[in-house]
């Protein structure tokens, strides 16, 4: 098996510079469409009612008639409930790790409840090829987002059921759409934006995941790609790790993998924070430097509010208000060079300000 380079990983999420894709088999035990399968009544030899064909390495249904997908539709979220127990444990630590963006494709509610229940700030927001865009979205890296892929079960017309369902996504998101001039902000940490993709259950040996997979990796070449449980066929592993340098761990599941990942994670920032070389002025500085404006914002507004600073607080939140829509409009290209960079150097300054005051504080 090869190695996991944790160091790699652990300086990606400092960096909010991680992407984690979440497929359907999570547990290495569970077929998760078969299950669905017999939630909605298949018997040994006939698909469930309403259901004309199920396709099960597809993960398709094939209807009876033009109600039957809503009459299927009505059931999943249901369905999807019934599975939160042994999703949970994976999403709480999903959420306790500094993952900037997380595409599921589950169109279930389990990862954005888990974000509420740690108390992290998050978005959550589903991809709908029949509707229209969603809107008021941030920077992933200036507020984390929970993006399904495949839809919501509380929207029947997002869902991907059935092959039209499918044909009319693709078309969709191959298209000029592809995740809407809305969604900039998710194809810049899907390009330049990332350094590591991790993917948990993802199912490459799905012709479509694989056309995904091209859409969904612009950059081609990170500097490093996991994949666990992928249920992968020997001639896949061999294509995407050499098109993509995917590597697939076999050795450990993705509940042990994220286990494991937030054990370190928390080492790491039990470490730093103890470090007789913790938050300093000259750190901060040498993060402004280095352009890692969110660290600067993220650790300023933990420090303003250990200390209980109002006014620190306040001018924070301001900042990273500022730096978010200046991201935002220079992602859409509606903001010239020139006022970009006197705003991203107004922003730096007023930084430098902060960071002088917390000193002399």
């Amino acid at each position: 098996m090869p190695p996991i380079h944790w160091n790699d990983i652990l300086k990606a999420l400092r960096n909010r510079q991680c992407v984690l894709f979440v497929g359907p088999d999570l547990l290495p035990e569970v077929h998760l469409f078969a299950e669905l399968c017999q939630y909605l009544g298949a018997q040994a030899d006939a698909p469930p009612p309403d259901v004309a064909a199920c396709y099960p390495h597809e993960e398709l249904f094939l209807f009876a008639h033009p109600g039957a997908r809503m009459n299927v539709c009505f059931r999943l979220d249901d369905f999807h409930a019934s599975w939160l127990p042994r999703f949970a444990p994976l999403y709480a630590d999903m959420a306790a790790l500094p993952i900037p963006l997380i595409i599921s494709t589950l169109p279930d509610n389990g990862l954005h409840q888990a974000f509420d229940q740690a108390g992290v700030a998050h978005q959550f927001q589903s991809y709908n090829f029949r509707g229209a865009a969603a809107t008021g979205m941030q920077p992933p890296r200036q507020q984390r987002l929970v993006f399904n892929l495949f839809g919501h079960c509380d929207d029947a017309n997002s869902l991907v059921l059935d092959h039209d369902d499918l044909f009319g996504f693709l078309s969709q998101f191959m298209g000029a759409r592809k995740l809407s001039d809305t969604h900039i902000e998710i194809q810049e940490m899907l390009g330049s934006g990332s350094t590591i993709f991790l993917f948990l259950g993802f199912q490459f040996d799905k012709w479509y995941m694989q056309i995904l997979l091209h859409l969904l990796n612009p950059g081609k070449f990170k500097a490093r790609q996991y994949a666990l449980n992928s249920a992968s066929a020997k001639e896949t592993r061999v294509f995407f790790g050499k098109k993509f340098q995917v590597e697939f761990v076999d050795d450990l599941t993705p509940a042990a993998f994220l286990r494991e990942l937030v054990s370190r994670w928390q080492a790491d920032e039990k470490t730093r924070q103890t470090s007789p070389t913790a938050t300093t002025k000259t750190q901060l500085r040498d993060w402004l430097k280095s352009a890692q404006t969110e660290r600067v914002i993220e650790t300023l507004t933990h420090i303003f509010q250990e200390k209980n600073a109002a006014d620190g607080l306040h001018a924070i939140t301001m900042l990273s208000a500022r730096a978010a829509k200046l991201e935002l409009a220079v992602h859409k290209g509606i903001l010239s060079t020139a006022d970009a960079s006197l705003e991203s150097n107004r922003i730096h300054d007023a930084l430098l300000d902060l960071i002088k005051g917390v000193e002399e504080g």
